[in-house]
């Protein structure tokens, strides 16, 4: 009779071991004549040996399913419809690594204060605990941590440390270029106050960069744990990734004795992996990608940063609508540059008018007009009245009195932009069309119908001149402009741009729903 056996291969050295050449070509060919084997592998070596010409083993991913019934048979626990629920958490939690869905449920097996429904909290609570818990029998001689040991030992030092430092963020998309930013250019010491210069875990930053960023090359230590099936390397968008299984990521983390030490330089790694840029959508999704790893450092770690670093991090967290603690970081930040340097210092201006974004942001519009006002008296005084930044900080505080109903001041203020905008850029350049195209909602709100449609229009005109009819501000100028005929009653106008608007679109993208008349 053919019955069924399930090895449990574990991911990593397990299999280099156990299912080595010798195994494959002696054991498992006498036990196939009787015996239906399954195995579950991700081990470079195991698979390219498994499918050699003269080697019959099939291998595969290890299914959500079958995981559940492994965990189920090894719990001793019913198939009712409460326990696949339950059971189907924690695979998931442990994604169907097969030795850990194992090792799971034999942990709640021989725990009588373990069940199915508390143990995915023992898990996140003891994970070295349940890690290294050992299956009874001759079968199963394995504990999760033991068989990853087997893989983290024969590393090499850079690759150990690389995947400590993976192991403090969180364990899915660590953007391999937030590495070479930090270890490439990073913080430099005009970066770092004087008061900072000591910050803690910069020693330990500046030898991880040593190691991992000059005397070793990182793609060729992520080839080195791609090796031992450690990491996944993901190419297939624009920033390359790397991302760990959680269980791999848990017995990482075990493997690191002095955390205090590595914690500090962790998290100066990534805000230094930052990008700074203001335009560029690179960097734009870059910062995106790193929300998941900031969010997953504490938040007392990241107020230990210096104010750059706090800096970065507050505006990954406000460019993705975090802004609770986009503010306390800029906050701490503006305190800080306040103390230390002043508030006439230049860096200290850009965060109280980083920090006024924040607050219009959560809709404390009431401080964000009242650290706005300061910024603009401060740079009046500083830099003058014609200024680009002082210009920019008044169109600001235009729109936050707007924001605030406070529309004859937004419209004496934006007056005065625009007038030095054209003096100093021209009617043409695209901060004076901002201008215009703001006060003509100023206009609009004021119930000056026919001032603000004339701006509007300047703005669609001189927008179709320079940008072409068929760029994205073009067809939003004169999307806007055809609301405003909308609301002062001229429908017939307002339809035929609304028109006019939809068949360039059409050209633009073709049949769409965005493109069809509601």
């Amino acid at each position: 009779m053919i019955g069924d056996c399930n090895f449990v291969g574990n991911e990593h050295a397990v299999l280099q071991y156990a299912l080595g050449k010798a195994l494959l070509e002696t054991r498992l060919r006498f036990r196939l004549q009787s015996t239906r084997v399954k195995f579950w592998s991700r081990l470079r070596e195991a698979m390219q040996l498994a499918s050699s010409p003269h080697c019959n083993v099939l291998f595969g991913d290890l299914d959500e399913g079958s995981a559940i019934k492994l965990l189920l048979k090894h719990a001793h626990k019913e198939t009712s419809g409460d326990n696949l629920k339950l059971a189907g958490k924690i695979v998931n939690a442990l994604e169907c690594q097969a030795l850990a869905v194992c090792t799971a449920g034999a942990y709640i097996h021989a725990k009588s204060t373990c069940s199915l429904d508390t143990y995915y909290l023992d898990f996140k609570q003891k994970s070295r605990k349940t890690l290294k818990h050992k299956m009874t029998g001759e079968s199963y001689p394995w504990t999760v941590y033991n068989a990853f040991m087997l893989s983290f030992e024969q590393l090499s030092g850079p690759a150990k440390l690389l995947l400590q430092i993976c192991s403090w963020l969180h364990h899915t998309a660590t953007p391999v270029e937030m590495f070479q930013n930090a270890f490439n250019y990073g913080f430099t010491e005009d970066d770092f106050h004087e008061a900072e210069k000591e910050i803690m875990g910069r020693a330990k930053m500046n030898e991880i960069i040593n190691c991992l960023g000059k005397e070793n090359d990182l793609l060729e230590i992520i080839d080195e744990l791609g090796t031992f099936s450690l990491v996944s390397y993901n190419v297939h968008h624009e920033h390359p990734t790397l991302s760990h299984h959680a269980v791999i990521h848990s017995c990482v983390y075990e493997t690191i004795s002095l955390r205090d030490n590595i914690v500090p330089a962790v998290t100066l790694i990534l805000s230094s992996g930052t990008p700074v840029g203001h335009v560029a959508e690179h960097d734009y999704a870059l910062r995106r990608k790193l929300l998941i790893h900031v969010s997953h450092i504490s938040m007392d770690d990241l107020e230990h940063l210096p104010m750059e670093g706090q800096t970065r991090v507050a505006r990954i967290f406000y460019e993705s609508g975090y802004w609770t603690q986009a503010e306390k970081l800029q906050t701490k930040v503006l305190s800080s540059r306040t103390e230390l340097v002043g508030e006439h210092h230049p860096s200290t201006l850009t965060s109280m008018i980083n920090l006024a974004g924040i607050y219009k942001a959560r809709g404390k519009t009431e401080q964000a007009e009242k650290l706005q006002e300061t910024v603009l008296s401060l740079q009046k005084e500083l830099l003058g009245e014609h200024h680009p930044d002082t210009l920019t900080s008044m169109n600001n505080l235009a729109l936050t009195y707007q924001a605030r109903g406070k529309t004859e001041q937004a419209e004496k203020l934006l007056e005065t932009v625009l007038s030095l905008r054209k003096e100093l850029l021209g009617e043409h350049h695209a901060d004076t069309l901002t201008v215009i195209n703001n006060l003509a909602f100023t206009y609009h709100d004021l119930g000056k119908t026919e001032q603000a449609e004339r701006l509007l229009e300047t703005v669609m005109s001189l927008q179709k001149e320079i940008l072409g009819e068929l760029h994205s501000y073009t067809l939003t100028s004169m999307t806007n402009l055809a609301l405003m005929y909308h609301a002062h009653g001229k429908s017939m106008q307002a339809e035929k741009l609304h028109d006019e608007v939809l068949s360039l679109q059409k050209e633009q993208v073709g049949e769409h729903p965005s493109t069809q008349r509601p």
